[in-house]
């Protein structure tokens, strides 16, 4: 690798760059933001279907825990799959990030499946 490449590398690198602190709002600052979305989706939601009645608010009240938990579950396989993805990046091995790139694929189409299926439920 040349000498400018490397440079260029190490400035696009504000892992290995930037303090801690600073890195951690950087990164945390549009996840809080989605959170807070999702919240206030929810506290939206609940106003509306309230004029609806009580059993309607109840229905709505039951399904939004489990409305996050696959929400979370989501989240939670595109971080394992992406942190396999760096690894396997950053030990440049182009098969083993063709392997979990489609490991990762399959798992999430085989998520989407099962979240389908309980749809029908």
């Amino acid at each position: 690798m040349s000498e400018t490449t490397e440079t260029i590398s190490a400035q696009g690198n504000e892992m290995g760059t930037l303090p801690v602190g600073k890195l951690l709002r950087k990164m945390a600052l549009p996840l809080i933001f989605s959170m807070f979305v999702q919240v206030l989706y929810g506290l939206v939601d609940s106003m509306y279907v309230a004029r609806l009645g009580d059993s309607a608010l109840t229905a709505i009240s039951l399904s939004m825990p489990v409305q996050y938990l696959i929400l979370g579950v989501g989240i939670g396989i595109g971080v394992g799959v992406n942190s396999v993805l760096s690894k396997k990046l950053g030990e440049r091995d182009e098969s083993g990030v063709n392997r979990a790139a489609g490991n990762g694929f399959v798992l999430v189409c085989d998520y989407q499946s099962c979240r389908g299926g309980c749809k029908q439920l």
